[in-house]
């Protein structure tokens, strides 16, 4: 005659499995979560940041004067991984990509990378230094 249902050791073997294969895993879907840094180097204006990743869009978000803002962008293996964001400093707007794992992984040393906005363009700061990238379109 079969076994409609299985032993007792084979019970415990399956939950045991299945406890070690839930609490062995990562809370997090992603692989790794780069932290991008967005400075607002203006004196005296805000800067409006309306930014996405490829997985989530972020919001609008108010930059003060001389103020920093951190954005998450999660990173998939095997994905086409960025930050987009558009920016409005006062009279001055435009769309760049502060985070393209593709041109940045090797830049962004430690899972961050540091930008800085003023009236002038986009810059992006690496080794002490601050480096431009963008004009204002």
């Amino acid at each position: 005659m079969a076994l409609l249902f299985p032993s007792k050791e084979m019970l415990l073997v399956l939950i045991f499995s299945i406890s070690f294969i839930h609490f062995g895993s990562s809370d997090s879907i992603y692989d790794y979560v780069y932290d991008i840094e967005i400075y607002n180097g203006s004196p005296h204006t805000s800067l409006v940041t309306t930014c996405e990743t490829t997985v989530m869009p972020l919001g609008t978000i108010t930059i003060k004067p001389r103020s920093p803002q951190i954005f998450q962008c999660p990173w998939l293996v095997g994905e086409y991984n960025k930050l987009t964001c558009d920016l409005s400093l006062g009279k001055l707007h435009g769309g760049f990509t502060f985070f393209d794992h593709d041109r940045d992984f090797k830049r962004c040393k430690g899972l961050s990378c540091s930008w800085m906005v003023n009236e002038r363009g986009v810059y992006m700061k690496k080794d002490g230094r601050v480096v431009f990238h963008y004009r204002w379109p």
